[in-house]
């Protein structure tokens, strides 16, 4: 429940269907490769690659436009910094960060030369101001959280300024993302609500990021112990995610686990557990039954058989849970192998004690006297 979705704005990236080689070529000898009709073809292609993560070709594509964009407009133009900032998204989907700033960096000088040129023109602006989030992602994702930070802020600043609920929202959500990792609440919380109040006047309820800021809202107040809202936060997000992906995508198992861990919160485990069982069930059919997800359900099942005191099927969730850990190279030192190891260790403690105690009735675990004194 700890993890915070960031949901990052993509400049210069617009998703188109993917086409073959063969219309390219084909245009190439009708039209020559400098035709405007090719250049776009190019980027039709680089998008469609794009979409279907095929990265390497879309690069291919996109520096293909970018070389006959610079000899037919100039170095300069807007549509070559279009470009730059596609070629900035697809290095930093292959973790090229150093190469995704640089082109980040190129993008955003064009934009705000010619912004400039044309006084304040609010498209440039909004562009700019995209390639601004996108390098703040870039700082985030090296661990460089204050430049993030500052670049998101101007990002905000510009954004208020042109008058951008969609750039708003973006900056909004991003400043909100840091404030979540430092553990500052209201700070986060503050931002989350803006974005969410931007991003519902420009794109409605049933919009996708709606969903990822209510998720984000709802893990702050978990935090913040107010379960209550967490509660309503995550059935918001249940409900629009069912009418987006159906009952049986992936992403409702998540929620219902971050449902049913509310539900552990406020005691009421025998909700947790039906939640924990529909969550298990659907993480199951779609992920195949030794995927680490699934064993993060069994393990949170387990720990609720611990409750109901259920010794025996919490070892076999935990165990199970241990083995799929082991089986995706989960190595022993870490937290979720020590986790689930210790709690198999003390339940089989505890059940070593029974049985001693069953055999011998004056048998007391805790040494001295076998009778207890109680602090009530």
């Amino acid at each position: 429940v700890d993890e915070i979705v960031i949901d990052r704005h993509d400049s210069g990236f617009v998703q188109g269907p993917k086409t073959n080689n063969d219309g390219l070529n084909e245009m190439i000898n009708n039209l020559g490769e400098k035709d405007p009709d090719v250049i776009f073809l190019l980027e039709t292609l680089g998008n469609g690659c794009f979409k279907n993560e095929d990265y390497n070709d879309a690069l291919r594509y996109y520096r293909q436009a970018l070389d006959l964009k610079m000899q037919t407009l100039g170095q300069e133009h807007p549509d070559v910094a279009d470009t730059l900032s596609s070629i900035g998204m697809i290095f930093k989907n292959k973790n090229l960060l150093d190469d995704s700033f640089n082109a980040l960096k190129a993008s955003l000088s064009i934009y705000q030369a010619n912004a400039e040129k044309k006084r304040r023109d609010d498209n440039l602006q909004v562009k700019a101001v995209n390639v601004i989030n996108d390098i703040g992602n870039i700082f985030f994702e090296k661990g460089e959280i204050d430049s993030a930070l500052a670049h998101y802020e101007e990002a905000l600043i510009m954004a208020r300024k042109v008058n951008s609920p969609g750039v708003i929202a973006d900056s909004c959500s991003n400043i909100a993302s840091v404030h979540a990792l430092r553990g500052n609440q209201a700070a986060a919380i503050e931002n989350y609500h803006e974005a969410l109040e931007k991003l519902i006047e420009l794109c409605g309820e049933d919009d996708p990021r709606v969903a990822n800021i209510l998720n984000n809202l709802g893990t702050l107040y978990f935090r913040s112990d107010n379960f209550n809202f967490a509660m309503k936060s995550y059935k918001q997000v249940l409900k629009m995610r069912r009418q987006l992906f159906g009952h049986e995508h992936v992403s409702i198992s998540d929620v219902l686990v971050y449902i049913a861990l509310v539900h552990e919160k406020q005691n009421n485990f025998e909700r947790a557990e039906q939640i924990y069982d529909e969550a298990l069930r659907i993480a199951t059919n779609e992920l195949g039954d030794k995927c680490i997800r699934v064993a993060n359900i069994k393990s949170r099942l387990a720990n609720v058989y611990e409750h109901y005191e259920k010794d025996r099927q919490a070892i076999l969730y935990y165990n199970d849970a241990l083995d799929i850990y082991r089986m995706n190279g989960i190595e022993e030192d870490n937290y979720l192998i020590q986790d689930n190891l210790q709690r198999v260790n003390l339940l089989d403690q505890k059940r070593q004690n029974e049985d001693l105690v069953e055999l011998f009735p004056c048998f007391n675990p805790f040494g001295g006297s076998h009778t207890l004194l109680h602090i009530f």
